[in-house]
């Protein structure tokens, strides 16, 4: 199984500490240092250890053999914030230095990480001190609203004064440990809070979510504390690795407490022995075994020499002395291991990084530059904003290039609205009552003229339909209007009443017409005004709030000038385009009269909208019935009607069949009647066209481009941009959007991030 393991033996310690090869090590240690000091591992991924493990696995143990210095252990102090151990071969005397790195404000990442020292350095006379340090400095950590240079100057005895109930469970802030003297092996690994499944739900899950994050990037080498006398299945931080690395290629589990097996349980030692021998849960760097003093040796004051020379007797002894993996026994073959992983890591990982480093940079850079730099004269930014606003809206109202939907949409509106006015044609039939109009074909809504709205599938305004009146109807109606008129001449005030009937219901859509055009302008500011201010979020919600004031007043003005409007069609009747009324009125005439005397429909029954249409060139009469031309023969012999009329052209009169019907046609019993409908019905002709287009020019005139027109000025006397405090005043106005403050500080802090790092790994020599 070596190829599982892929181990190749370490050099001795003496070449690790002195050779050219350890040189580098410390070089690129020294270098990841600090690029981590300046935040570089938030944009980037460096490469690094980090060691995980359940509370209780042996975990603090393993880092004390590793690290060399004492870590805080007694009930209560657990690791309960992220340490990063720092150690360094050097020719100078041994020393340590503690440093708190600020990575996070609460829960979120700081746009400012920083490393500061934590107290002096401390020397190899007051080595005892570092535990007290780091209680120090954890409960520094833990306790974010004291300044941490004050908890640095408390004794000891007073850390416990920290009042509980403000302090953290735990933290995702760094203490940072610098070790460095002669006999060490440089090594850089990041420890972090044991897994814990006893306490809190949300510690619970906070530790889990440090642990995840720290471990998910491809350049970490995962490094897992397992106690021997429990099961690998039970070890949750087994779990997180196995989810975190499937394959197991950066993954490497060291096995603590061997001596705390209980006696006799070799089916246990058999199991751990098949794991090392990689014949069980291979790993791709495999399995170490290591072995640390118990409590009553470190009470004691055991040195690290001899406890490493107490773990190498024990690996001696059996049944270690008969393993083929000898060289994973011990603290020491476990950390020149490391240190060679972590080396090669990092240095393969140079190009990479630095390209990284470059490609974040553009994009910072790019980023920055998308976002507009702070204002500095913010009265004349502000009037300059504000006219291109309205510009830009003006543009809108005038439909330009690139501005159009608001005004296709208003098009689109009008349209609905003349559709809606047309629906409120006189329902007016030629013919006694409901019942004699029963099998006979008449449509009151058909008109000779194709208008662009019919094109629309259906109106969506509400509108109050006119009156159904059938002759006897119309009878009544002109009997209770007849005053001091001649026989013959049937009351104007029947008439004009018909028309205010009809245009009385002009009223609603025309308000519904406004009220959809007003929403349509609405949502094209709020649209525009996001555009224009979205930096300032105070700019923007002033100017809105004046914007919208001014149209809802806007609004009411041009409803008030709509009635006008509207009740102009109501009194006095009159139209100048007396060719368009009067052909429309001979029209209506002979429909009526010849829908009132025609034959009920036989042959193919044509249809009640296509009934005698003079635009119905496709039906023809043969003298006793309608039909289709496709059903006529193709010859169709000359009738009597066209035979007259065809004379009636050579001698110099030109009419239409139906004009000249009208005229052979007796006196009807009901012409006045007759008469009376169609005179209203071709006023309704005029006056339906003509408020199709009234409206709408009003709407656009009285509302729309009054709001454009007085855009400006309404909001330049609004904003107070002038006077004694306009500059403090508009400075306030330009209050950047906080997100977009905090956008530029975070790139701004990251920009300076990255130009270090790039400057660190442009000065780092190449191997």
């Amino acid at each position: 199984m070596d190829d599982i393991f892929d181990f190749v033996e370490s050099p001795d310690i003496d070449d690790l500490t002195t050779s050219t090869y350890a040189l580098r090590s410390k070089e690129l240690m020294d270098l990841t240092r600090r690029l981590r000091a300046i935040g570089t591992h938030a944009d980037i991924d460096i490469p690094r250890i980090v060691v995980i493990g359940n509370q209780s696995s042996g975990k603090s143990s393993l880092v004390e053999a590793i690290s060399g210095i004492q870590v805080p252990r007694d009930s209560g102090t657990c690791t309960r914030c992220p340490m990063e151990c720092r150690i360094s071969s050097s020719d100078e005397e041994w020393k340590c230095q503690v440093s708190l790195r600020f990575e996070y404000d609460g829960n979120s990442r700081s746009h400012n990480i920083r490393e500061v020292p934590f107290g002096p350095p401390i020397s190899l006379e007051n080595k005892e001190q570092v535990e007290s340090v780091l209680r120090g400095a954890q409960a520094a950590l833990l306790n974010p609203h004291i300044p941490y240079e004050d908890v640095a100057g408390l004794l000891p005895g007073r850390l416990a004064e920290l009042k509980k109930d403000r302090m953290l469970k735990f933290s995702r802030n760094v203490v940072c440990v610098d070790v460095s003297g002669p006999d060490l092996t440089t090594l850089a690994f990041l420890d972090l809070p044991g897994i814990i499944q006893n306490d809190e739900t949300e510690n619970v899950r906070l530790v889990e979510d440090l642990v995840v994050s720290s471990i998910a990037a491809e350049n970490c080498l995962i490094l897992v504390a397992l106690p021997m006398n429990d099961d690998i299945e039970n070890q949750k931080a087994v779990r997180l690795a196995q989810e975190s690395d499937p394959t197991g290629k950066r993954t490497i589990c060291v096995l603590t407490k061997p001596d705390c097996m209980p006696a006799g349980s070799q089916k246990r030692l058999f199991h751990w022995q098949e794991i090392i021998e990689g014949r069980s849960h291979p790993l791709k760097h495999g399995y170490y075994v290591t072995r640390q003093p118990d409590d009553d040796a470190r009470a004691n004051g055991i040195t690290s020499k001899a406890a490493r020379d107490a773990e190498e007797a024990f690996f001696r002894g059996d049944p270690w002395n008969k393993s083929t993996q000898r060289q994973r026994f011990g603290t020491r073959n476990l950390t020149r291991t490391l240190s060679r992983l972590l080396t090669d890591m990092t240095n393969d990982s140079l190009p990479t990084l630095r390209e990284n480093v470059e490609k974040s940079l553009d994009e910072c850079r790019k980023e920055l530059v998308s976002i507009p730099r702070p204002i500095e004269d913010p009265a004349t930014e502000v009037m300059q904003m504000v006219t291109a606003f309205s510009n830009r809206f003006n543009e809108w109202v005038d439909g330009s290039p690139g501005c159009e939907s608001m005004v296709q949409t208003n098009r689109h509106t009008y349209k609905t609205f003349a559709l809606a006015i047309k629906q409120t044609v006189p329902q007016f039939y030629p013919f006694r009552n409901e019942k004699d109009a029963q099998g006979r074909a008449f449509d009151p809504n058909a008109t000779d003229e194709h208008d662009d709205y019919d094109n629309i599938k259906a109106n969506t305004m509400s509108v109050q339909k006119s009156k159904t009146r059938y002759l006897l109807d119309m009878k009544e109606h002109i009997t209770r209007c007849i005053s001091w008129e001649l026989p013959g001449n049937p009351p104007y005030r029947a008439k004009t009443l018909l028309v205010v009937e009809i245009t009385s219901c002009w009223d609603s859509p025309a308000e519904q017409c406004l009220e959809r055009v007003s929403t349509t302008v609405r949502s094209t500011l709020s649209e525009i005004i996001n555009k224009s201010f979205d930096r300032f979020q105070i700019l923007r919600e002033q100017v809105r709030g004046l914007v919208f004031e001014d149209l809802r007043v806007r609004q009411s003005q041009g409803l008030a000038h709509l009635k006008k409007v509207l009740r102009v069609e109501s009194k006095p009747i009159f139209t100048q385009n007396h060719r368009y009324y009067q052909t429309a009125r001979e029209k209506w005439l002979v429909r009526y009269k010849e829908a009132k005397s025609a034959p009920l429909v036989r042959g193919e029954e044509i249809s009640e909208g296509e009934y005698m249409s003079d635009d119905q060139q496709a039906y023809l009469y043969t003298g006793n019935s309608y039909y289709k031309q496709g059903q006529l023969p193709a010859k169709v012999p000359e009738t009597p009607m066209e035979a007259a009329l065809r004379h009636l052209s050579l001698a110099g009169y030109r009419l239409s069949e139906s004009n000249l019907r009208a005229k052979l046609m007796a006196t009807d019993e009901f012409e006045e009647e007759l008469i009376v409908m169609a005179d209203v019905r071709a006023y309704f002709q005029v006056a339906y066209r003509r408020i199709s287009d009234s409206v709408p020019l009003a709407i656009e005139h009285q509302f729309i481009r009054e709001v454009a027109d007085g855009m400006s000025n309404n909001l330049l006397k609004n904003l107070r941009l002038s006077g004694p405090d306009a500059k403090a005043h508009c400075a306030r106005l330009l209050d950047e959007d906080q997100g977009t403050v905090r956008k530029r500080i975070v790139l701004e802090a990251k920009l300076q991030r990255l130009e270090q790092a790039q400057m660190e790994l442009l000065h780092f020599t190449a191997m």
